[in-house]
C-alpha cells in the first residue's frame, strides 16, 4: 500500500549504487493494491519497485481476468478511470464480442436497470479520487494515501461506496477472492476506502463514515451475482494506519536489500519487465506435498 500507480522515483537511480537517503526523505503516496502484494506470503520485491516506485505497468492482456474487470467497469459507467482510456473490447470475425464479454455487457446492463434500483441504490458520482495526507511519529514524513473508487451512490439516504468486481465464478472456493465466504477474505481494499473517505475534507468535511458495498458479477455461464457490504468499526482506523506504517517499513527494509527478485509464474506473468528479466519463469512451479 505505498506507492499510487502514478508516482515516480527515477530520482533513486541505480539501486546498488544509492543507498536509503532518497526512500527515506521522498513523499511517498501508497494504494490498497500495493498493501495487499506487501501482505502476500511470497512476492517478487523487483516487481514491485518496478510497478510501483517506477511507475512502469502492463495492459491488461486481451481475454484475461484483468481485462475482463476492466471492460465490465467501462460496461457500466463508459469510464474505467484509467487515463481516461477506452479499452479495447475485443470482437471475433462476425464482429461479435466473445462469449464472455457479452456476458459482462449483459451484467452491466442487467445492474444499472435492475440491481441498482431494486435495492435502493441512486448513483451520485463515479471514478472519485482521493488523497489524503497522513502523519504519525513513527514516520520521517507524512505518507500520502490515494485511492479510486468505482462509485458513490446514496442507499435509503445514506452515502455508500461501491467497488465493482468480474469473476469467472462466485461459486469457487479456491480462488484468491471467495466471494461466497466474504468473511474469510482479505478487506483491506475496503477498509482503506472508508478510511480516506472519512479523512477527505473535499468531498467529507464532517468526517461521515459511508457504507461499503462490493458488488460482484460473474461473466460465467450462470450470470450470477452478489452484493457484499463491509462493516466499519472505530477499530479499523488504527488498524488501516498500522498497516501504512507496517508497509513503509518493509519498503525500506526490501531498498537496503536493492529489490531482490524473487520469480514464480503469477508473480512473472504481469511484470511489467517480464520481456527483459533475465529471471522471468513461464511454467509453474510443481507442487510438493506429504
Amino acid at each position: 500500500m505505498i506507492f499510487s500507480n502514478n508516482f515516480d522515483l527515477t530520482s533513486l537511480g541505480q539501486l546498488p549504487d544509492r543507498g536509503l537517503q532518497d526512500l527515506e526523505n521522498t513523499p511517498i503516496q501508497i494504494s490498497q493494491s500495493l498493501l495487499k502484494d506487501l501482505g502476500k506470503e511470497t512476492f517478487c520485491p523487483r516487481r514491485l519497485y518496478e510497478s510501483y516506485i517506477l511507475g512502469k505497468r502492463t495492459d491488461a492482456e486481451e481475454g484475461t481476468a484483468l481485462h475482463k474487470g476492466v471492460c465490465f467497469e467501462y460496461f457500466i459507467n463508459e469510464s474505467t478511470g484509467v487515463g481516461g482510456k477506452k479499452p479495447h473490447i475485443p470482437t471475433k470475425k462476425g464482429g461479435e464480442m466473445p462469449v464472455d464479454y457479452q456476458r459482462l455487457k449483459q451484467q452491466a446492463h442487467f445492474l444499472n436497470s435492475t440491481v441498482l434500483p431494486y435495492y435502493n441504490f441512486e448513483t451520485y458520482l463515479d471514478d472519485v479520487e482521493l488523497t489524503t495526507e497522513f502523519k504519525c511519529d513513527e514516520l520521517p514524513h507524512p505518507i500520502f494515501v490515494r485511492g479510486r473508487l468505482d462509485r458513490l451512490a446514496f442507499r435509503d439516504g445514506k452515502l455508500c461506496v461501491i467497488d465493482f468486481k468480474a469473476t469467472a465464478d462466485i461459486d469457487n472456493e479456491y480462488a484468491l477472492q471467495a466471494w461466497r465466504s466474504p468473511s474469510t477474505m482479505d478487506h483491506t481494499q475496503a477498509y482503506l476506502y472508508m478510511w480516506l473517505f472519512i479523512r477527505n475534507k473535499d468531498y467529507n468535511s464532517h468526517g461521515y463514515i459511508p457504507d461499503f458495498y462490493y458488488f460482484v458479477f460473474e461473466w460465467g455461464p450462470k450470470s450470477d451475482y452478489t452484493i457484499i457490504q463491509v462493516k466499519w468499526e472505530q477499530s479499523k482506523f488504527r488498524e488501516v494506519e498500522r498497516s501504512i506504517i507496517d508497509g513503509y517499513n518493509k519498503m525500506i527494509d526490501l531498498h537496503q536489500k536493492k529489490w531482490p527478485k524473487d520469480p514464480s509464474y503469477y508473480e512473472c506473468k504481469d511484470c511489467p519487465i517480464k520481456n527483459v528479466c533475465d529471471s522471468r519463469k513461464i511454467v509453474k512451479d510443481i507442487k510438493i506435498v506429504q
